[in-house]
C-alpha cells in the first residue's frame, strides 16, 4: 500500500490452507508518496489480514493508522521506522526443516533489510522453486 494525500484505505485479506499447502506472503506499507510530499499525509490506513487451516487460526493481523491523531512515530506504532512489511511463511512438514529455515533467514536479516532475499530463500526451501521479484520490486 502507498496512500495518497488524504486517503481512507482499509484491506482485509483471509487465507484458508488446505493440508499440506504452502503460503508465501508478504504485506508492504509504504508512508505515502514521498516523493510529493505526502509522508503519512492520508487519514487513514486500516489492514486485517487472517489465515486459517481446518484446526484453526495460524496468524490473525489487525492494526490502524491514523497519523492526525499523532504519535505514528511512538514504539508501540512504528517507532523509527517509516515503512511496515509483514511476511508470512506457512506450510505443514517436519520441524528440522523449519529450524534450518529459521537459521537460513536469521543469517539473511544479519545482513540485510530486505523482504526480497527473505522471499527467494524461503520458496526455494519449500518449494524447490527459484523465486520471481515483484513487479514493484524489480
Amino acid at each position: 500500500m502507498i496512500p495518497f494525500r488524504g486517503a481512507t484505505y482499509t484491506e482485509q485479506s483471509r487465507m484458508v490452507l488446505g493440508r499440506g499447502a504452502t503460503l508465501l506472503a508478504w504485506d508492504l506499507f509504504l508512508p505515502g508518496r514521498e516523493a510529493s510530499g505526502e509522508c503519512f499525509a492520508f487519514t487513514r490506513m486500516a489492514n486485517a489480514l487472517r489465515i486459517e487451516t481446518a484446526e484453526g487460526p495460524l496468524a490473525v493481523e489487525d492494526w490502524e493508522l491514523t497519523p492526525d491523531t499523532g504519535g505514528i512515530e511512538t514504539a508501540a506504532r512504528l517507532g523509527p521506522f517509516t515503512s511496515h512489511a509483514s511476511f508470512y511463511i506457512c506450510q505443514s512438514g517436519p520441524a528440522a526443516r523449519w529450524r534450518e529455515l529459521l537459521q537460513q533467514l536469521q543469517s539473511i536479516s544479519s545482513k540485510q533489510s530486505q523482504l526480497l532475499p527473505f522471499w527467494q530463500c524461503a520458496k526455494l526451501a519449500l518449494t524447490g522453486r527459484p523465486a520471481s521479484a515483484p513487479r514493484k520490486v524489480r
